[in-house]
This record gives structure tokens, sequence and C-alpha cells, in this order.
């Protein structure tokens, strides 16, 4: 078997986004590993590889679920589901017995991110790239593919130091510790990173401190009794989503920039000066 294959059965569960995403980054690393393809490419830098990452904050992700989840309010009008409408307390869904229905879902605690990594310099100081990764937790699963821009702030011998950022999108499933229930995020990751780039002439090491808002296009919610609610919550809940974390990326490419021309211009200014002195050879003879 494959590595490719185990791949495809480990994600097949999974959005296609991730097995799509993967496909495109490995296919860009192969095609850049090739000795022709990396000479003729005209990159500064280039490379390939992987990462593993953690949210720090929130303690516990995300920083609240949709408050119609967190009340478990799904009901328009106050009826025999729905509360006493005399009451002070806040209107809830009952179940069949009259008793108050709450939602099982947890915020996650421990996260890990898996994911793979195209870096390409353009010249010294940009780069852009795309990253695709695979986060769970404790019930919890994550898929996203961003592309990626950053700025190479400062250097010294083998060091960089670099800010940027990234967009692009991806899912979040929260399941609940009673089945059905869960609720499924679509979003759009947007990303601030600053990293401290170790370089070598084949491969890279890189640390990063991130901060990233999970902008939800939608939050569809399956209740404890399996029904469907399409949207919970607002479509721009920007700091429901909000975390910062910590990543480790480990390339492998061409990191060893390309050597400054200046054999040309020696060669003018040196036939130039030769030049002067030849006249004044010519002049000495004559006297």
């Amino acid at each position: 078997m494959t590595v490719c294959s185990i791949c495809a059965k480990v994600f097949a569960e999974e959005n296609k986004m991730l097995r799509i995403g993967l496909g495109m980054t490995l296919a860009l690393g192969l095609a850049m590993s090739t000795p022709a393809v990396a000479k003729d490419s005209g990159a500064y830098m280039w490379g390939v590889g992987g990462h593993v990452s953690t949210m720090i904050i929130p303690g516990k992700y995300p920083i609240t679920f949709p408050t119609s989840i967190d009340k478990y309010n799904f009901i328009d009008e106050e009826d025999e589901n729905g509360g006493d409408p005399n009451s002070d307390e806040p209107k809830r869904d009952l179940d069949t017995n009259g008793d108050p229905i709450f939602t099982t879902l947890e915020r996650v605690k421990n996260d890990i991110s898996f994911g793979g990594d195209f870096v390409y310099y353009i010249e010294r100081k940009h780069r852009i790239g795309a990253m695709v990764q695979y986060g769970t937790g404790k019930r919890f699963s994550d898929v996203a593919i961003l592309g990626r821009y950053d700025y190479v702030y400062a250097q010294q011998d083998q060091f960089q130091l670099l800010f940027g950022g990234g967009i692009g999108f991806g899912s979040q499933t929260y399941k609940g510790a009673v089945t059905p229930e869960k609720l499924n995020v679509s979003y759009f990751p947007l990303r601030l990173n600053v990293a401290g780039l170790a370089r070598f002439d084949t491969s890279a090491l890189q640390l990063s401190i991130f901060a990233q808002s999970a902008v939800p296009s939608n939050q569809q919610y399956t209740k404890l009794d399996g029904t469907e609610v399409e949207s919970v919550g607002s479509a721009f809940s920007l700091f429901s989503y909000l975390s910062a974390g910590l990543e480790l990326t480990f390339m492998y490419g061409d990191f060893k920039p390309p050597k400054k021309k200046g054999g040309k211009k020696g060669g003018k200014k040196g036939g130039k000066k030769g030049g002067k002195g030849g006249k004044g050879g010519k002049g000495g003879k004559g006297k």
C-alpha cells in the first residue's frame, strides 16, 4: 500500500477540500524537487514540507457557541414546548417531560493540527505560498486551505524574521456527547503571523506565532432529536472563533540564495583602467 493510498483512506470521510489541497501541495513539491524544473523555475528560494500546530488562546475553543445552542432555544413562540410564558427564566426548548434541554457540545481544550506547506520566494524580501491542514481534538475536526504571503522583515546569516498572513476556506465539525447532535461550521480563515526561520542550503525550520479568525459563512446544527437547523448564529461572528497559537514547520528545498552577479562590472572597470595604462605607455615611448 502506497503513502498516497494510506492518506486517501485516512481522509476519505473528511471534506474533499483537504484531499484536493494535499494533492496540489504534493504536486508542487514534486515538481520543484526535479532538478531541471528547480533550475529553470526562477525562484529566489523555495521549499515544500509539513507543519504541526496547536491553539493556545482561548483555553477552550471556540470562545462561544451560537446563543441559540447555548440556551437551546429553537422555538419562535412560547408554547407547551417552550417553557412557562410567566417565568423569568430564559426561554428554552423542553423535552417530552417538560424539562429543559441542554446541549452536549463541548468546547475543545486539547487540539493538534497537521498539514502540508509550499513556499516560493519571488525575491529576497517577498514570499508566497499555500498551506493545507487537518486539525483534531475531542469530538472535533477541522480542515482548511490557505493562500499565504510573507514579508522578510529582517535577516542575518542563516536566520530570517518574517511577517505575513493568509486567507482561505475551511470546515469545522463539533460532535455532541450524545449522537446525533453536531455543529458544522463552514468558514473563511483570516490569519496573521510572525515567524522565525532558520535556513540551510537544502532545508529550513520555521517557528510561527499566529492569530486567526475563522469567519463563518454558515453554521449548521443537528439537534439532539436529529432535526437539522440550516443556520444558527450570525454568518459573520468574527469574535466567536478567534484563536492564537504556535506552529512548527520543516521544509525541504533550495534555501541557498543565488550568487550576486558582479563579474561583468569588475571586468569593465579593469578594461578601462588597462586602456588608460596603455595610453600612458605610448606617450612615454614617444618622448
